[in-house]
C-alpha cells in the first residue's frame, strides 16, 4: 500500500522520418518540478549513423537552475538500439525542467527512406504537496 510520492511519465514513438530534424517525442515539466529520466531507449533499422538529440526549452519561469539548451546527443553508429536504464532514481540519466523534446537531427529524411525510427522513455516527477 506505499508508493513513493511521485508521478510516472513515460512516451514513445515509432515510425519514418518525414521531414528532417523531425520531433518524435518530449514532455512539459510543471513549473518548479524536475523529471529524472530513468529509461531510454533509441533505435534504428536506418544503415547508417543515426542521431537522437534532447533538447530541454524555456518559457517563462518553468526552468530553475538547469539551462534551455541541447541536453544530449544519443548516437547509433549502425542498425540497433541503445538502451539507457533503468536507473536508480537517485541517479537518473537527466534531470529534465520546462518542455523538453527528443528530435532525429541525422540522417535527413531523403537519406532514411523508409528505414524505421523508434524512442521510449520514462521517468518520475514529484508530485504536489497537499
Amino acid at each position: 500500500t506505499e508508493y513513493l510520492p511521485y508521478a510516472v511519465k513515460r512516451g514513445a514513438w515509432m515510425g519514418t522520418l518525414t521531414q528532417d530534424n523531425l520531433v518524435v517525442t518530449g514532455s512539459r515539466v510543471a513549473a518548479g518540478r524536475q523529471l529524472k529520466l530513468l529509461f531510454l531507449r533509441v533505435w534504428s533499422e536506418y544503415s547508417g549513423t543515426a542521431v537522437f538529440k534532447i533538447v530541454q526549452y524555456s518559457t517563462g519561469d518553468e526552468v530553475g537552475s538547469a539551462p534551455a539548451g541541447v541536453v544530449d546527443y544519443v548516437m547509433l553508429e549502425a542498425p540497433g538500439a541503445e538502451v539507457l536504464g533503468p536507473v536508480d532514481i537517485r541517479r537518473p540519466i537527466h534531470v529534465l525542467e520546462g518542455s523538453w523534446v527528443i528530435q532525429i537531427v541525422e540522417p535527413t529524411s531523403a537519406l532514411a527512406g523508409g528505414s524505421k525510427f523508434g524512442v521510449a522513455w520514462w521517468g518520475v516527477e514529484s508530485e504536489p504537496e497537499e
